[in-house]
């Protein structure tokens, strides 16, 4: 889904200087950029992609929406053109100076065919390129969303467990969202984390919003090992979207880092055909 935003965010023209005049070439290209289904390349449309790719100095736009078309191509035929490592090798400077949007779009593009092999390459990726936004520009986002929960809220919310050792719920609750970081302790698996665990699990709920956000940030430091958030996403979605942008934006940051910086962190598999649960690009 990234690719094919990465082909709607230079539009039409871009795909009209890959099509080159070829009205048919252009009908082929122009469902990759919109959330509908696509024939497979012909030849013809095809070539037109590569000598666009092969152009990244001169005709950037066309250049970057045709490789995004190329990544579309092979993931969906799960072929692999070793052409394409090339693509990366010959414009890794040029894709390093797009947006973020674009270029972790397309990076994961190329790390998503899982076998195409960096090593001995002369160029391979870093860890920054895989990423909108690094760590700290998202926990930055997300600390004060986690840091909105008032006093009653956190009252609720050392209660969720039935009300079971409350106090001590609340005591660690609120060491938690005094800290710098917001992070749970180390060596305590219970408390809040219990708590907190069990309200972000219930959109809706009073406290809700700010203990998804310290789910997430926890996931974001220990790449979801857990699978916590990626669960989440899953089932809470649609929720998120219906938040208003200053609640949705910060949450949408941290699972979009989650995607980006953890290769197998894939959610909405299971809910594919629920509807499009891809995360948005959320503005800068």
């Amino acid at each position: 889904m990234d690719l094919r935003r990465v082909v709607g965010h230079f539009r039409a023209p871009a795909l009209e200087g890959i099509a080159a005049g070829d009205r048919a070439v252009l009908a082929e290209l122009e469902p990759f950029g919109r959330a509908q289904d696509f024939e497979a390349l012909s030849d013809r449309s095809r070539d037109a992609l590569w000598i666009a790719a092969m152009n990244l100095e001169d005709g950037r736009a066309a250049a970057l929406a045709a490789v995004a078309v190329l990544l579309i191509d092979a993931l969906e035929s799960g072929t692999l053109d070793k052409d394409l490592l090339w693509i990366w090798e010959a414009g890794e400077p040029v894709f390093r100076t797009v947006l973020p949007e674009v270029r972790a779009g397309l990076v994961n593009g190329f790390r998503h065919l899982r076998h195409l092999e960096w090593e001995g390459r002369s160029v391979r990726p870093k860890v920054a390129d895989f990423l909108t936004r690094g760590l700290g520009e998202v926990e930055a986002l997300l600390i004060p969303v986690a840091r909105s929960m008032t006093a009653d809220a956190i009252e609720a919310v050392s209660h969720a467990d039935y009300g079971d050792e409350a106090r001590r719920h609340k005591e660690a609750l609120e060491e938690v969202l005094a800290s710098e970081t917001l992070a749970f302790p180390k060596d305590d698996p219970t408390f809040p984390r219990e708590v907190v665990s069990l309200v972000s699990h219930v959109p809706g709920d009073f406290g809700h919003v700010p203990c998804l956000a310290l789910v997430v940030l926890d996931s974001m430091r220990n790449s979801d090992v857990r699978d916590s958030s990626e669960f989440r996403y899953e089932k809470q979605w649609a929720d998120i979207r219906g938040m208003p942008e200053q609640v949705s934006g910060p949450l949408f940051a941290g699972f979009r880092y989650l995607y980006e910086s953890v290769e197998y962190w894939e959610p909405g598999l299971q809910a594919a055909k629920k509807g499009d649960v891809s995360i948005p690009w959320i503005g800068r």
